[in-house]
């Protein structure tokens, strides 16, 4: 589980990561890339070497992560966890070992693993993510096609 500028440094790290051995298995059953903020662009590059997890999600809130707007007018560049088109509207790529949720339409902002008030369906994507046979976390209860390859909506039941 990597949150907003933990995911900075995740991408630092890729950039000098030789790979695990070919033979072994992963690491980690599941990486979370939550609200993260590293750049849009270029992600999938490095999002894409993370062989050392079997499944990957990232949960994005497009243009609703208050905390990720502060970012990307510090940085001048889009956050990954903020939105998955550029500016221009051109699509960035997504990365291929990747499952991406969006939150839009939840009503969380920038900590939405964290509080009381948690939509039920967030809490039950996150139990399945994180626990072996609790279900695969894209089945979850108003998980919707997101009109990409890759992409998911995570809609209130």
């Amino acid at each position: 589980f990597v949150h907003s500028m933990g995911n900075q440094v995740l991408a630092s790290f890729m950039e000098n990561y030789a790979g695990m051995d070919g033979g072994s298995p992963p690491l980690f059953d599941t990486l979370v890339l939550n609200a993260p903020d590293a750049d849009l662009a270029d992600h999938r590059i490095w999002v894409e070497r993370t062989d050392f997890a079997g499944r990957r999600y990232v949960l994005v809130n497009s243009g609703k992560d208050r905390m990720l707007q502060l970012s990307t007018y510090l940085l001048d560049k889009p956050r990954l966890g903020r939105r998955l088109v550029h500016p221009d509207k051109r699509p960035e790529p997504l990365a291929k070992n990747a499952a991406y949720v969006d939150l839009v339409n939840l009503g969380v902002n920038h900590d939405y693993f964290y509080g009381e008030d948690l939509p039920p369906n967030l809490v039950t994507f996150y139990r399945r993510a994180f626990r072996a046979g609790e279900g695969d976390p894209l089945e979850t209860d108003g998980m919707a096609p997101g009109g990409r390859a890759g992409l998911f909506l995570l809609l209130r039941p």
